[in-house]
């Protein structure tokens, strides 16, 4: 940040000290990509992109500026070559230091963001921590471990030649019958290491973005946006290793009454579009919630399509950080009960 802020503030820099300080800032992200092991995602690559982008303009100004003229065929070559460079350059960062495989210790962290989450009537202050939660949550995050670990590695992961990085194969959009068949081995070596599980993985809840991507022409019909958000939330899964689950069923309520005449509180619907996004209201129940990074909602109630019912018909990601969500989540056996009858909760 020093780096950053000296050349920002720094106005009388020649352009070829400024291309000296580009050199430089990619020198320290060298370093910190291969000893920090930073994990760079999409919004970290856009945020270097930007950068690029940002010096390359700053540079070309100075070289114009500086020998008054309109078009100067070196310096301009130069910017243009780093600018065709700029997504190699994402790459070899990704490369010499970006992990698109979590940890486990990585996928604890990325739930302490927060969330507003209850038990018992009681505020959960440290999700993975919370002895209600901690046994599960180990669990997760003992999957994360095992992609990294050589006996479970190439049945867990697979080599991405585009970004030069390996991903996971749980999320990865299966095209072919060998992607299924490997998706199935992998669950396959995921459930004889940690002897069954009592939660989501992930990839079963992926799947259904995997579904709506097959659909991308009819969706595009509706909004041409529909099919490009589908694919960046698959690729964003994928890229980043979410621990993605969804959001489908309703609370019944009073099945002899329409949705809106019933408690406001009870069925999610939308109360308010802006420029953001929209705004909603409502319940979902959804194993994992709490422990999750994302959702993905989607309605289950009859007649949702109905024109009265519209408010209703909503589906989108969901951050389980999300400002104004609360997870409200029902009693766990970990610690309450025997052992003997509850043996997955409790281990």
């Amino acid at each position: 940040w020093a780096w950053c802020r000296k050349t920002n503030s720094t106005s009388n820099l020649s352009s070829s000290k400024l291309i000296a300080e580009v050199i430089a800032g990619w020198e320290i992200f060298k370093v910190l990509a291969a000893e920090a092991k930073l994990f760079f995602s999409e919004t970290t690559t856009k945020y270097w992109s930007c950068f690029n982008v940002i010096f390359s303009i700053k540079v070309i100004h100075k070289a114009k500026k500086e020998a008054k003229q309109d078009f100067i065929y070196s310096k301009d070559i130069f910017i243009i070559f780093y600018l065709i460079l700029n997504k190699a350059i994402v790459k070899i960062i990704l490369f010499l230091g970006g992990n698109m495989l979590r940890t486990g210790e990585q996928y604890r962290e990325s739930i302490r963001d927060g969330r507003n989450v209850w038990v018992d009537g009681e505020k959960v202050d440290d999700v993975p921590n919370h002895p209600t939660f901690k046994p599960i949550v180990d669990i997760r995050a003992r999957i994360y471990d095992m992609a990294h670990e050589k006996q479970f590695k190439e049945k867990l992961s697979y080599f991405d030649k585009d970004i030069n990085e390996r991903n996971c194969i749980g999320s990865k959009l299966p095209k072919t019958q060998k992607d299924w068949s490997l998706k199935r081995e992998a669950i396959k070596t995921i459930m004889y290491e940690i002897g069954a599980v009592v939660t989501r993985v992930g990839d079963e809840t992926a799947g259904e973005m995997w579904s709506l991507y097959d659909g991308t022409d009819i969706l595009n019909e509706v909004d041409p946006r529909f099919g490009k958000n589908i694919a960046r939330h698959i690729q964003k899964v994928l890229q980043e290793d979410i621990f993605h689950v969804s959001a489908n069923t309703d609370p019944k309520g009073d099945r002899s009454k329409l949705p809106q005449d019933q408690d406001p509180d009870m069925l999610l619907h939308a109360v308010e579009e802006n420029d953001k996004g929209i705004v909603v209201r409502g319940a979902k129940y959804e194993t994992a919630a709490a422990y999750a990074n994302q959702a993905f909602v989607k309605p289950t109630i009859a007649n949702w399509g109905d024109q009265k019912l519209s408010n209703y018909a909503l589906g989108f990601i969901c951050p389980m950080n999300a400002p104004g969500l609360k997870h409200i989540c029902r009693s766990g056996f970990a610690g309450k009960s025997d052992p003997k009858d509850y043996p997955l909760s409790n281990r």
